[in-house]
């Protein structure tokens, strides 16, 4: 029996046991929304911009490891979907972004048509692990089944296929392709290498004196932070993460020193307290860094670093590493498999070095006192760490919070610590304004009976806020805290920073974020007094629907800087850092 190319592709999804789907439909995709409204299987959450469907299939692609699946229209619907995309490329999200094509018969056809016809395959080229486009209704199976393995396979990533509107009306013969079961072996070595490197890597930990383990983003993508800590216990060594992998290991491990923080208003580095254990360590196992991260982090005279991962680089890097990049070991394989490995050669815990557990305590408490200090309680407007300090009070543990870009996440991320894994996420290096509100979506979608807010500033929520009424729509219980200051504030201090003191086309109007609540018929709540912020929160939390607490904050607190850091920049004082921290 002959079936239509949309048909084919809803079935496609079924056997691929995709619950949920993400889009926005247009013309081109109409042949796909007609079988996805008889599909009972497959729920439908309708965005009301496309970049919104790829980032909700982003955060779902982290939240659960399984590609998120976001569908949307030729001509601009794709390319309204492209920083979504990238972003999770930028991340190494597993997501299946589906976009309608025009016709294979009328190429330069009115109807988002441009002078290039291959012009979508060769823009989500450079972004996707593959991008390719459908020629006929028999390859739809095929060609699908390859898309979510390779999604998911290797180093994980989008994937893009495109479909043209004739191929969707057409009919063919579709035989059911049985999908391929995660190849955890692309790209990775066999199991024998990995318990070879295993034993290789556990002589040079075992014989170190201060060895230490170091995360990034890899970790969580791989859901092991249980094996880290195991295998830090066994070693005794303190535990660090990078910015990407934030809330990757509970704050309260013993282990866990914490993650880099702001260094000052034009660069990132790590915090003087943290970087006196990285000078320290004579071995440190780094497990998960991106290729772009590495050696600024831990590229030390006096130590030795063993980098565990899953792909060298991501598959568009450019030009090979040269000698200044060259890894005394390196270990290209899937990190959970690895640390299996490790953990059977290091049985006998190792002579943890002398107070470890109390220098990390203690070094903990002080980064806090000092984060603390930092922060003007009281003050009006309220300082952002102030807010993520109450937030952090009033939620539970295994609440998910979602950040955005910009002062109020960086404060966040300071002060708002994780008490359980995977449960922030932050748009990562690609660092795109927006992410936070459709990610919250997509996380209350994912896990409806956990607590889940979203932070984000008064920028970061006008370049999403067509979604909240999505929020309305499906009568989400997500808590969105918009830090209202009127200001590009990261870009203010930028500028004032690196153009003695100059600001431009950072200003913002004042706008009134809760009464834009209300018009859709959601709560919102204002607050502009601290005095007030604890009962707000607690008042959002207890909403039964979607919440929009705003919040009147200031673009003049700069992000944090280490007292001990500030003390070596004083020196810096026309419109430098000390003179506006």
């Amino acid at each position: 029996m002959k079936i239509t190319g949309g048909e084919a592709v809803v079935k496609s999804l079924v056997e691929h046991e995709v619950k949920m789907v993400y889009g926005l439909p247009g013309l081109h995709i109409l042949g796909i929304y007609d079988f996805l409204r008889d599909e009972k299987t497959i729920d439908h959450i309708l965005v009301m911009h496309e970049v919104s469907a790829a980032v909700m299939a982003d955060a779902q692609g982290r939240l659960t490891g399984k590609p998120g699946v976001c569908i949307v229209t030729a001509g601009p619907g794709a390319t309204n979907a492209v920083t979504g995309i990238a972003q999770a490329y930028a991340e190494a999200s597993p997501v299946i972004q589906i976009t309608g094509h025009s016709s294979t018969h009328e190429k330069m056809q009115p109807g988002h048509g441009v002078d290039d016809y291959e012009f979508l395959l060769k823009i989500y080229q450079p972004i996707t692990k593959w991008s390719t486009r459908i020629k006929k209704v028999e390859d739809i199976p095929k060609i699908l089944d390859k898309a979510f393995t390779l999604a998911s396979s290797g180093r994980p990533g989008p994937v893009h296929i495109e479909i043209p509107y004739d191929i969707l009306a057409s009919r063919g013969r579709v035989e059911s392709s049985k999908p391929c079961s995660k190849n955890e072996s692309r790209n990775a070595l066999a199991c024998s290498d990995i318990a070879a490197s295993a034993k290789s890597v556990a002589e040079i930990l075992k014989s170190a004196t201060y060895p230490m383990v170091a995360l990034g983003r890899g970790v969580l993508r791989e859901f092991c932070s249980d094996k880290v800590i195991e295998i830090a216990k066994k070693l005794g060594a303190p535990i660090i993460t990078v910015p990407s992998a934030t809330g990757a290991i509970p704050y309260e491990c013993p282990l866990y020193l914490g993650y880099d923080l702001a260094a000052d208003d034009t660069r990132w580095a790590m915090h003087p307290l943290i970087n006196s254990f990285i000078n320290k360590a004579d071995v440190i196992l780094a497990l998960g860094f991106d290729i772009g991260e590495r050696l600024s982090y831990f590229r030390k005279k006096n130590n030795q670093s063993i980098y565990v991962h899953h792909e060298t680089q991501a598959p568009h890097s450019n030009g090979k590493p040269n000698a200044s990049t060259r890894l005394p070991i390196n270990v290209e394989t899937s990190i959970k498999h690895f640390l299996s490995a490790l953990e059977k050669q290091i049985k006998e815990k190792h002579v943890e070095a002398k107070n470890t557990l109390q220098n990390i305590s203690d070094t903990k408490k002080e980064i806090r006192d000092d984060i603390a200090k930092s922060i003007k309680w009281g003050s009006k407007p309220i300082h952002p760490g102030e807010i993520g300090a109450t937030l952090r009070r009033i939620l539970d543990d295994d609440a998910i919070l979602t950040l955005d870009v910009g002062n109020s996440s960086e404060w966040m991320r300071i002060c708002y610590r994780a008490k359980t894994p995977y449960t922030i996420l932050m748009p990562g290096r690609y660092g795109s304004m927006g992410f936070s509100l459709p990610a919250a979506v997509a996380a209350k979608i994912n896990y409806p009976k956990k607590q889940v807010a979203a932070i984000v500033g008064d920028g970061g929520f006008l370049m999403s806020y067509m979604d909240f009424p999505t929020l309305v729509k499906y009568k989400l219980g997500v808590i969105v805290i918009v830090e209202n200051d009127q200001r590009y504030g990261m870009i203010w201090h930028m500028q004032r920073a690196k153009y003695m003191g100059r600001t431009f086309a950072t200003e913002m109007p004042v706008l009134n974020f809760a009464q834009y609540a209300r018009a859709f018929g959601a709560t919102g709540i204002e607050v502009r007094d601290p005095c007030d912020l604890n009962e707000a929160l607690e008042e959002a939390v207890n909403v039964r629907g979607p919440v929009l607490v705003d919040i009147n904050t200031e673009y003049k607190f700069p992000v944090y800087l280490p007292t001990r850091l500030a003390r070596s920049l004083r020196k810096i004082r026309d419109f430098g850092i000390s003179s506006i921290h």
